[in-house]
């Protein structure tokens, strides 16, 4: 975990996060601007698996039935590559900008803030990619229902949300201590 933080703390900064910006933002405008709006003319307008709220396997079985073959096809291809990519560039980049954060209030790294961080980061990530897992289980194993797993990526959806939720609040917060922080300086010149 210590060569991971050193890894991290390494590369928090501006160039690495414009960058990791802008990979993020090509892949997110193809998924959403190509991709998804695709998918949605050839599923009668039925969005992707986990951003049907609250999902259950009635919801989840009808959609993957009324995708069709190449509904289906679509979005195996799609989980497999640019549902693989962002999670994993979100996660890094949450973890770049949050350690670049703390390290612009607090004029140092802190070892253990950074360690949590980068679990958080990970779990996250490893959440998405275990829904999608799920997703491509149920997509592959079509026409046979499997509760269960549907039930899991479930789960890994709500949990994932959360996380997002929480990372959010953690970004608000250091927003608001960096701003506050450089505040503060420039009232004591």
């Amino acid at each position: 975990m210590q060569k991971i933080t050193i890894f991290f703390e390494k590369y928090a900064k501006k160039k690495i996060l414009f960058f990791l910006g802008i990979i993020i933002i090509i892949i997110a405008s193809v998924l959403l601007g190509v991709v998804t709006p695709y998918l949605m003319r050839q599923t009668n307008g039925i969005p992707y698996l986990e951003t049907i709220p609250f999902y259950n396997t009635t919801k989840i079985y009808h959609a993957v039935k009324e995708y069709g073959v190449l509904g289906r096809t679509i979005y195996l291809q799609t989980s497999v590559t640019l549902d693989i990519l962002l999670p994993l560039m979100t996660a890094i980049f949450l973890i770049i900008l949050n350690i670049y954060l703390y390290k612009k209030v607090h004029r140092q790294n802190n070892k253990k803030f950074s360690q949590v961080i980068i679990l958080l980061g990970l779990v996250t990530c490893l959440s998405d990619w275990l829904e999608n897992i799920c997703m491509i289980t149920v997509l592959k194993l079509y026409p046979i229902h499997h509760t269960k797993i549907v039930v899991v990526g479930a789960i890994c959806t709500n949990f994932k949300y959360l996380m997002m939720i929480g990372w959010f609040a953690l970004l608000v917060y250091l927003l608001y201590r960096t701003v506050a922080s450089s505040m503060k300086k420039s009232s004591q010149n």
